[in-house]
């Protein structure tokens, strides 16, 4: 194998999106490499834990074909640290005694591989149904619930966003014209927040209808690749997801079990319903945050006409106390007030687009219901934290 690459962008940027998948601590030494396959004049690099891979090509002079693996880590770093001038090139050959050699001007590196053969074998997914989006629409289906998966958790059917596809078109997102087209939604919870988001694909083949959870860590692989304006190509199978993005490929388990049934904790009616300048909103609660006790992280927020005061303590640091007044805050109603971990407000403000919000209350004890101004594509929701008679 010997391959000569002449763009180092293009080579960073195929071997950290391989690299994204790669386990750094894994008792298989072969899932701690990448697969680097020279044929025609193309290089594909590849990487792999136990449950997802990524497969990225970008053009090279290929002088001999084949295929080897090298550690992640180390050849993600020595690319980067390589000069870049106007006559960067690398040299990349494997010689006779299974040894990489990565030579650009006057560095020169000596990598060992592993073989190519224990690395595990990409299979193609026949899928159950598939589908198109445009690379926008998918980053903000992915920014607006990722927030929302748990690092942790027992039910192992949360470390994932729910994918639905189907033809059930709501209101927000009636359906198009063309046959082809479906309903998406994504959805994502940890039990104390909940983000969805519908959205319309294009190009349906397959079955009408169809569900699943997919990875944490996949998802926030392929939200980093989404910077063009081009499709994706979504596909579902039996037990796994791809997504297609140009010259890059994933592909992932699905996570097994039952997605929980948040449509049956969204309230439908609301006493009050408050319009609030996100930025003002947050920086009071970053405040409020300050002195906030740390395994609650309460805020407690006092609504009065034309006026929200907001309120922090603990016994160890002190106490807070702060208003926001007219523009800041519209509402006409009864007084009331709740309280709610900052923690997780502040992370669902965060992916919220509009500096114009509104917050849907029905009682200080239901799930509170935060949307985008002039958007009913997207919904967030934020459990309040039960407060002593």
């Amino acid at each position: 194998m010997k391959v000569k690459f002449q763009n180092k962008s293009e080579l960073l940027y195929a071997t950290q999106v391989a690299n994204g998948i790669v386990l750094q601590q894994t008792s298989l030494p072969i899932l701690s490499n990448i697969l680097i396959e020279a044929s025609g004049q193309e290089v594909t690099f590849m990487g792999c834990d136990s449950d997802s891979s990524v497969k990225c090509k970008i053009k090279a002079v290929v002088e001999a074909e084949g295929k080897i693996t090298v550690p992640a880590v180390p050849f993600v770093n020595l690319v980067r640290e390589l000069p870049e001038n106007n006559s960067f090139e690398v040299l990349f050959a494997l010689n006779e005694n299974g040894v990489v050699d990565v030579t650009s001007g006057t560095n020169e590196y000596h990598l060992q591989t592993m073989s190519p053969e224990d690395f595990p074998e990409w299979k193609a997914i026949e899928p159950l149904v598939s589908f198109e989006i445009t690379q926008e629409v998918l980053k903000k289906l992915i920014t607006k619930t990722l927030f929302a998966v748990p690092d942790k958790d027992p039910r192992k059917v949360l470390l994932g966003a729910y994918l639905t596809v189907d033809n059930n078109f709501p209101d927000v997102a009636k359906a198009p014209a063309e046959e082809t087209s479906c309903h998406l939604r994504m959805a994502a919870t940890d039990g104390k927040t909940l983000g969805y988001m519908d959205a319309i694909g294009t190009g349906r083949k397959g079955q009408e209808s169809i569900g699943v959870v997919i990875p944490q860590k996949t998802l926030g692989e392929v939200q980093k690749v989404l910077i063009g304006q081009g499709l994706v190509q979504v596909g579902i199978g039996e037990r796994h997801i791809y997504f297609r993005i140009n010259d890059i490929e994933f592909k992932t388990n699905k996570i097994d079990g039952e997605f929980p049934n948040y449509e049956l904790v969204l309230p439908k009616e609301f006493e009050h319903v408050i319009t609030l300048d996100k930025t003002a909103f947050s920086k009071a609660i970053r405040r409020a945050a300050i002195v906030t006790e740390s395994q609650t992280s309460a805020v407690t927020f006092k609504f009065k006409p034309g006026e929200l005061e907001l309120e922090a303590k603990t016994f160890d640091l002190g106490s807070y106390k702060g208003n926001l007044y007219k523009p800041q805050i519209e509402y006409e109603g009864k007084p009331f007030e709740l309280s709610i971990n900052q923690t997780y407000l502040m992370k669902t403000l965060n992916v919220m687009e509009t500096n114009t919000i509104t917050m849907h209350v029905k009682s200080p004890s239901h799930p509170i219901i935060f949307r985008e101004e002039d958007r009913l594509d997207t919904l967030f929701l934020v459990m309040p934290i039960k407060m002593e008679s």
